[in-house]
């Protein structure tokens, strides 16, 4: 009996204890689950269930697309820069139309923008950004916004004496050697007929006694003074057409018939 009564108490005693036991894992897994659970920095959820972002989670300038340094170059990828695209060749065209345009009144350097055309057919190409020398470029580079803004100074440059109206000394014009451009052009125009010299040297031995041109060249100047300028305008007009070659060539000669005075 003493013995039934003390197993009896020792199960009322253990009881609780095992309830304990029991309630110790329980009490172990709610605190797991705030063990487990991440703070807002982790991107784990908040108690509430909302879910934080993380740093890690998406990383839209590495992973959705590249920044502009890394995934596009438009001046590399896209194409070429103006600057790329090589230097601009001065044309008769553009030269000739600034030239008419720019070069008026006592400035002008061609009666017509056919005899312009004409001129500028018998000039070296010479090389973009030419400031100098008997060259389309050069004369090009004169006859645009210099002559534009300083017309008195720049157009006889541009024109086809290339600002040399000293023709007798070494010393050339801006645009080269006045009699170079000068015989090239007779050479081109004065043909057949109304051939002058028989070659380009002949030209040039005549051309290098020609009186200097009182002042800049333009086509207001005499039209029978015995210079280097009366020539060249004559050269202008007969550049003009078929027509006028026949009337023209024959005044541009050493012996001029009309370039005397």
């Amino acid at each position: 009996m003493r013995n039934l009564l003390s197993l009896s108490l020792c199960l009322a005693i253990s009881a609780p204890l095992v309830a304990c036991g029991d309630d110790a894992p329980a009490t172990k897994a709610v605190i797991g689950e705030v063990d487990s659970g991440t703070n807002p920095s982790d991107g784990g959820s908040n108690p509430d269930g909302s879910t934080n972002p993380t740093p890690d989670g998406g990383k839209p300038a590495d992973d959705g697309g590249s920044s502009m340094a890394d995934g596009g170059k438009p001046a590399d990828d896209g194409g070429s820069m103006l600057a790329d695209s090589g230097p601009v060749i001065a044309d008769c065209t553009s030269y000739c139309t600034n030239v008419m345009a720019n070069c008026t009144a006592g400035n002008a350097q061609y009666p017509t923008m056919g005899a312009c055309m004409a001129f500028c057919s018998s000039m070296p190409q010479g090389k973009p950004g030419d400031l100098s020398g008997d060259s389309v470029e050069c004369r090009a580079y004169h006859g645009g916004a210099p002559s534009q803004s300083m017309p008195t100074t720049h157009c006889s440059h541009a024109g086809p004496t290339g600002g040399d109206n000293v023709v007798t000394d070494s010393n050339p014009g801006t645009c080269g050697e006045g009699c170079e451009a000068f015989c090239n052009m007779a050479q081109a125009t004065c043909t057949g007929p109304n051939q002058q010299w028989a070659h380009a040297a002949d030209c040039l031995a005549d051309c290098k006694t020609f009186n200097p041109i009182v002042g800049s060249y333009s086509i207001t100047v005499s039209p029978s003074a015995n210079n280097f300028g009366c020539r060249v305008y004559h050269l202008s007009a007969a550049a003009a057409g078929s027509a006028g070659a026949t009337t023209h060539c024959p005044h541009i000669v050493k012996n001029s018939p009309v370039c005397n005075q």
